[in-house]
């Protein structure tokens, strides 16, 4: 028994690499060609809108192929999709390169994005069939660095082959790396999920649990969120906070901090802790003590030299008192006494 379990948990973190080296595929071909968009304009004899718009038609399929693939992994296990989606990632990089017409790049791009999403979903889906708790934690972390991380060094690996080769030989790298990523998929990734933990495709019951998650407040929310923070700039974003301040907030929440910074809102406020108030933490508070802050350390050394103006007076004027002088006072104060 020992012996197995040292076998499986041997497997299972020479899962990870593996599936580090699947992630970044569902970016990198998003914006590795973008340094070679002003040579695609005149190679395809088009406008800088319609080469624009084929990192659009990737994200377009990239996002509905979110949920299909999801039940695809489910249903046929997730070796065979992951390699069904790199098959198709390399082929509609090979015919993006060969591409003649801006038309025709849309909508190889748009199929190149469903390649792109089985890399996405499916490494998730491994990690989650082999990790639980605190280690699928540590794993998704991992992963999401590597798929970060991709968007940000792709457009300067895609500018550095654009100047050697041309934006097809972008396209061509993407299908050679991918390729050699599937070869990886073929000899070393097991299959995580076996036949008897598979599910058969249920419409209802698929239609159930997207009716379930799409009624979700919280997880609308963050769908909105992230769909909408690439299109809008920082100023409109800091807008709308400010009038959600302004407007959607309790009055009692605009009340100026004293002392410290509020540990949460129920401690500091007159509101409750189930408020829609609490859950975002208030900037203007900080403002507000960090003003307060900024008012009390600047008053404090003019107080202070206040005092230490007034004890420096009181000591020369204590110094500045002759020898004769107070000689003369002692004998009137005896004389008195007298």
């Amino acid at each position: 028994m020992t012996a197995l379990a040292s076998d499986a948990g041997r497997a299972r973190s020479g899962i990870v690499p593996i599936l580090l080296c699947v992630v970044p595929f569902s970016q990198i071909p998003l914006d590795a060609y973008t340094p070679g968009l002003p040579q695609m304009v005149v190679d395809l004899a088009t406008d800088s809108a319609s080469m624009q718009n084929t990192v659009t038609a990737y994200m377009l399929g990239m996002s509905l192929a979110l949920v299909p693939v999801g039940i695809a992994s489910d249903t046929l296990g997730r070796r065979n999709v992951l390699l069904a989606g790199l098959s198709v990632l390399i082929a509609m990089s090979i015919a993006c390169a060969l591409a003649t017409s801006a038309s025709l790049l849309l909508g190889l791009r748009f199929l190149q994005g469903v390649g792109g999403c089985t890399c996405l979903v499916v490494a998730y889906a491994v990690a989650a069939d082999c990790y639980r708790g605190r280690e699928l934690t540590a794993i998704s972390g991992l992963l999401g660095a590597a798929w970060g991380l991709a968007p940000v060094l792709a457009p300067a690996a895609g500018g550095f082959i654009v100047e050697l080769t041309s934006w097809r030989g972008v396209f061509i790298i993407i299908a050679i790396a991918a390729a050699i990523v599937a070869a990886i998929v073929v000899f070393l990734l097991p299959e995580t999920l076996p036949a008897e933990r598979r599910a058969p495709f249920d419409p209802r019951r698929t239609a159930g649990i997207l009716r379930e998650a799409l009624v979700r407040p919280g997880f609308l929310a963050f769908v909105l969120v992230f769909a909408a923070s690439p299109s809008l700039p920082r100023s409109s974003l800091r807008s709308s906070y400010s009038f959600y301040l302004r407007r959607c907030r309790p009055s009692g929440v605009h009340r100026s901090i004293r002392a410290a910074p509020p540990v949460s809102c129920a401690k500091h406020l007159s509101v409750p802790a189930s408020s829609p108030s609490c859950w975002s933490l208030p900037r203007q508070r900080v403002r507000n003590w960090r003003s307060a802050s900024s008012r009390r350390s600047s008053t404090r050394p003019a107080s202070a030299i206040r005092r230490r103006s007034t004890a420096s007076s009181r000591s020369a004027s204590a110094a500045s008192i002759s020898p004769a002088s107070s000689a003369a006072r002692i004998s009137r104060a005896s004389c008195r006494r007298a």
